[in-house]
């Protein structure tokens, strides 16, 4: 399946012009990038309810991160969202990686706390067959935090 977001370099343009930051692999918090701001998955333009796309993968402690996919009446385009499940935790968190390269590396868009709501935003698809997206999440256990992704899409 073939998807895209943004070229590398429109991402680079808008955060440098908003002055938002990126995550990266090795950085796990940061500004929520432009890509991941639209959160068209409460907007009532859905013509299916999201499918799960990948996962769920388990983390711990009974909760599970998912990759939903549903398609809008507002555009037809198709939309891709992580959602995390299970035994509620204000300390969950969950977050959506977005890569341009099918995923040597990406960008964040999260974490949000399941205090907060249990979805991303939803990022709109498009045709290149090098981005892929994968949702992530983690729970607090003990002292330490235990995260877990699903694959790629």
């Amino acid at each position: 399946m073939k998807k895209i977001i943004f070229a590398g370099a429109a991402v680079a343009l808008a955060c440098a012009l908003t002055g938002v930051t990126t995550a990266s692999a090795s950085a796990q918090t940061a500004s929520v990038p432009e890509f991941c701001r639209a959160d068209v998955y409460h907007s009532s333009g859905f013509i299916l309810p999201g499918h799960v796309v990948r996962g769920p993968t388990a983390i711990a402690a009974g909760r599970t991160v998912s990759l939903y996919r549903a398609q809008t009446t507002v555009n037809g385009g198709w939309y891709d969202w992580a959602e995390i499940h299970g035994t509620s935790a204000g300390s969950d968190r969950v977050w959506m990686d977005v890569s341009s390269d099918g995923g040597a590396h990406w960008d964040q868009c999260g974490p949000f706390s399941r205090s907060g709501r249990y979805y991303t935003p939803a990022t709109r698809e498009n045709s290149s067959a090098s981005v892929r997206f994968r949702a992530c999440g983690d729970v607090l256990v003990g002292a330490s935090r235990v995260h877990a992704c699903t694959s790629w899409f």
